[in-house]
Formats: structure tokens, sequence, C-alpha cells
């Protein structure tokens, strides 16, 4: 809608996501419908893969898109952006993934808890609710650092195929009880 609401369902690019957007990652009719779109596209500018590099081809051969199934939030649906930052890494060189892996988890763990509308840190509120889900995150590839990008994404992934996530843990908070250690 003109707010950037996902109110229909449909394939975009995962780029384009912002937080507490939810989506699915694209099942094998989907991403067999891109890779068809794609390959009209390469013929349409009088291409073939066989133009494409090694990498662009790899990714069109192996069905590695950015792109995702959205779909509203109040819909069943396994992932839900959580937050996003290009503003953690201020450095030039591209890092291993340790240092991806490090900054995501500080990231990521502080900013659920804020998305699921917690004060404090609550370790064991989290990992009774991250039971049968995943804190996840998306990091820039080398190619995408090398041209700017600098995003660390967070999500929350299941498969429960739920609505949203955020409402499914105030639910979860009210109704099974939870003892501190």
């Amino acid at each position: 809608d003109n707010e950037g609401i996902i109110v229909s369902e449909g394939i975009i690019d995962s780029h384009s996501l912002r937080v507490g957007d939810c989506y699915n990652h694209l099942n094998d009719d989907q991403r067999k419908f891109l890779l068809e779109l794609k390959l009209q596209e390469l013929e349409d500018e009088g291409k073939s893969l066989s133009d494409l590099s090694e990498e662009e081809r790899s990714k069109i051969e192996t069905y590695e898109f950015s792109e995702v199934f959205a779909k509203p939030c109040d819909s069943p649906h396994n992932n839900e952006l959580v937050s996003s930052s290009s503003s953690l890494f201020d450095f030039d060189s591209y890092p291993d993934a340790e240092v991806f892996e490090n900054t995501a988890v500080m990231f990521c763990y502080p900013s659920l808890n804020r998305y699921l509308g917690l004060d404090d840190f609550n370790e064991t509120k989290l990992d009774n609710f991250l039971y049968s889900r995943n804190l996840g995150f998306t990091y820039p590839t080398p190619d995408g650092w090398a041209l700017g990008g600098r995003k660390i994404t967070c999500y929350i992934e299941s498969s429960d195929n739920i609505g949203s996530f955020k409402n499914f843990f105030i639910e979860f908070s009210l109704f099974i009880p939870i003892t501190e250690l």
C-alpha cells in the first residue's frame, strides 16, 4: 500500500523488505518461474547464459535469487523481518564470517527483544519462544560489499506457518508460564 505495508502476496526482491514484513522463501515452482523470466530477459537482450560471468551463470543455474514471496503478516508465513542496520561496520575490507556472525548475534538478539516488546533482555522467554523457531541473519556477499552493501538483516524463521510472530509471542507469553532460573 502507500505506507509500504504488504497487503497482498507476491514475489518481491528481498532487499526491499522492511522491519515487520512477513514472507516465505520461494518454493520450487516460484523459483522455476523466476528462472524462466530471467532466461527470457536474457533472450530479449540478445544474450544467453554463456554471455554471463561464471558467478552470474551459477546463480541462475542453481536458482539463487534474492527474491522472496511476500505475505501480509495476518496470513500464515514462515519468516518475519525483525531488524536491519547498515551502520555496524566502519572498515573497508570484507570481514570474515566470524566477524559477521558475532556482530549479527550482538545486534539481532537485542533487536528481537525490542521487536517482541520485551523491556529487558529476557533469555528464558526468548529461548522458550525460539525453541521451535530460528533467529537468522543475512549479511553482504563479497560482491555486495564491494558495491557498498553493509546491511545486516535479522529475521525469525519458523516451520509453524503462523500469522504475526510478534502477536504469537504475546499470546505465547500469556499462556505459557515462564520460570526464571
